[in-house]
């Protein structure tokens, strides 16, 4: 639908919230592996940078 090399945003601090450092990495690996796979160019989305809150 979007064709192939496309950049799109991942906001991987929707989970913030667990303190699962391992789990976490494991989804966002997860996730990154599988937009690669079907030719989508994933970049992080930090969205504290945008609103100046911690994590």
């Amino acid at each position: 639908m979007v064709g192939r090399a496309k950049r799109v945003g991942v906001v991987p601090n929707a989970l913030d919230f667990s303190p699962d450092t391992h789990r976490l990495e494991k989804g966002r690996t997860r996730e990154f592996t599988d937009l690669r796979e079907i030719g989508l160019v994933p970049e992080a989305l930090d969205l504290r940078a945008y609103f100046g809150a911690p994590a």
